[in-house]
């Protein structure tokens, strides 16, 4: 097996792969398609066979997401070796899957980890819509935010989420979502957020709710990430109609973030 850093017949090969799994890879198209200036592509070739992938993307500035790929242990490990030589211990999100969780820990320099759900819901499978308990939903625009109240909290993801969406009560957004990925295989939910005096009252379901409805004018499937003892979080997901399809581990190099 070689790990090298990936040509662009290589960044097709991921491509073709993610495009098999979009409710696993959504994300690895949208770096591909849109950050690709921005991120490193690493493939494992075996026997000319894809055996994994890496990808690091460096958008953020003062830390790499890397995401890598692989259904063997050996893979994995091999990939987390190229991205220690390769960027030492620069602060980095690291994501695989769980249960190579101890295998790659002998490896790094661990601050700390966090275990998600990737979850998923498909157009054609029945789900439940839900109205916020008051105010309107709007999609948050330029021009309408400077007539709107929000929070520091609000203000940094309206930065950071495609087509974000909020839901107003007396003028101020209480609840925030948006996308992270919106390709034709799948759209990518993220960046949901209520505030603390609005919580426990459906605000989080009905702005999931309204994301998933519009992401579903253009695709077949939504998908997203949720930390796995974020209960209330999953069980609200749960009842809108989505599943868990996969088990990750997010793995923090150098700093502490949360998902």
């Amino acid at each position: 097996m070689i790990i090298r850093k990936a040509c662009s017949k290589d960044i097709a090969w991921i491509e073709e792969y993610a495009k098999r799994d979009p409710e696993t890879q959504v994300l690895v198209l949208h770096d591909i398609r849109h950050e690709r200036d921005r991120s490193d592509f690493y493939v494992a070739i075996s026997d000319d066979d894809l055996e994994g992938f890496m990808v690091v993307y460096k958008g953020f500035g003062y830390f790499y997401s890397v995401l890598i790929e692989a259904g063997n242990k050996d893979v994995v490990l091999e990939l987390v070796k190229t991205y220690k030589y390769t960027y030492g211990d620069y602060p980095a999100i690291i994501h695989v899957l769980d249960h190579f969780a101890d295998a790659v820990r002998d490896l790094l320099n661990i601050s700390s980890t966090y275990n998600y759900l990737v979850m998923a819901l498909r157009k054609e499978v029945p789900r439940r819509v839900f109205k916020p308990p008051e105010g309107y939903i709007t999609k948050l625009k330029g021009n309408e935010l400077g007539e709107l109240e929000y929070s520091r909290e609000v203000g940094s993801r309206l930065k950071r989420l495609l087509e974000p969406y909020g839901i107003v009560v007396n003028g101020k957004i209480v609840a925030i979502g948006g996308y992270c990925a919106m390709e034709p295989e799948a759209y990518m939910v993220c960046g949901v957020y209520v505030e603390p005096d609005y919580r426990g009252r459906g605000f989080g379901k009905a702005i999931s709710s309204i994301l998933v409805e519009e992401a579903f004018k253009h695709t077949d499937i939504v998908t997203l990430w949720v930390r796995e003892d974020n209960y209330p979080a999953v069980y609200a997901y749960i009842g809108i109609g989505f599943k868990t399809v996969r088990r990750n581990i997010w793995i923090n190099i150098g700093i502490d973030k949360k998902p």
